[in-house]
């Protein structure tokens, strides 16, 4: 089983999980959207379509005697100028609170799974939101190790 069939795969189990997430935004409540690998470059038009979002990426492998493992890194990102008081924008840096329930969502419904077909999640599973934030926009991910198939040596007897 190749690395990219274990990204198709997280991304068939997350999409359930995120379609049930909406988060508020300019327009209304919407939902995250979900990429397969990067999110598409920011320009002016389209810089908060794009937000909420989940971007699911291969990082890196190792192959070892007895084992083949995988990392995937699940981004996620989001908006949030901050809050209307009184019809006045007051920048309260709340955005971190959509990356943290996305995490937790997410989180949670990696651990109750030990597989997604042949993959099989590692426990160390990892999380993080970086102090440093590029303000309105929010960002967080989840490290994840799988198990792979070990592909076999050719061996002429």
């Amino acid at each position: 089983m190749t690395p990219l069939l274990l990204v198709k795969a997280v991304i068939k189990f997350l999409t359930p999980i995120l379609n049930d997430i909406t988060i508020k935004v300019d327009e209304g409540e919407v939902t995250p959207r979900i990429h397969e690998g990067w999110v598409s470059p920011k320009t002016k038009s389209n810089r908060d379509e794009e937000y909420p979002h989940v971007a699911v990426r291969l990082k890196n492998g190792t192959d070892t005697k007895n084992e083949s493992t995988v990392n995937i890194i699940i981004y996620f990102g989001s908006y949030s100028y901050g809050t209307l008081k009184d019809d006045k924008l007051v920048e309260d840096y709340s955005g971190y609170k959509d990356i943290a329930n996305m995490i937790e969502r997410v989180r949670q419904e990696l651990l109750k799974t030990s597989f997604l077909g042949p993959y099989i999640l590692e426990d160390n599973v990892t999380w993080e939101i970086p102090e440093e934030q590029p303000y309105p926009y929010w960002t967080g991910n989840i490290r994840t190790t799988w198990k792979i198939r070990q592909i076999q040596k050719d061996i002429d007897i």
